[in-house]
């Protein structure tokens, strides 16, 4: 099935609106740091999420919550159909959360991985 979307320059297709919210609805997890980390990341993407994103978020929602947190966290790394350009895109991204604040606790460089 091919996903509505909304070119906004010749180098980047975003997916439409309720696209945005499905992703939106399925990163609703069971396990309360991923749902965190999740919303951080999509409240971050303002509603614009790449279809490159959208594509990777998508394989990584279909992991189970545990191996999800892991990938995260840096305690594994993406292996076989994992390897995508969207899929590593997304991890840089939820692995560099709240790294560019100040006082911030994200997750880059070890700082604060021992809290989840």
């Amino acid at each position: 099935m091919s996903q509505p979307v909304k070119q906004l320059d010749t180098e980047t297709v975003f997916v439409d609106d309720e696209c945005f919210r499905r992703i939106q609805w399925r990163s609703r997890r069971g396990l309360l740091e991923n749902d965190l980390l999740l919303t951080q990341f999509l409240q971050f993407k303002e509603g614009r999420l790449s279809q490159l994103e959208h594509d990777g978020l998508a394989q990584l929602l279909e992991l189970p919550d545990n191996e999800l947190l892991d990938l995260i966290l840096e305690r594994q790394e993406p292996k076989d159909d994992l390897q995508t350009a969207g899929v590593l895109q997304v991890l840089e991204a939820l692995r560099r959360l709240g790294d560019d604040q100040p006082g911030s606790h994200g997750l880059g460089q070890g700082q604060s991985r021992a809290f989840i």
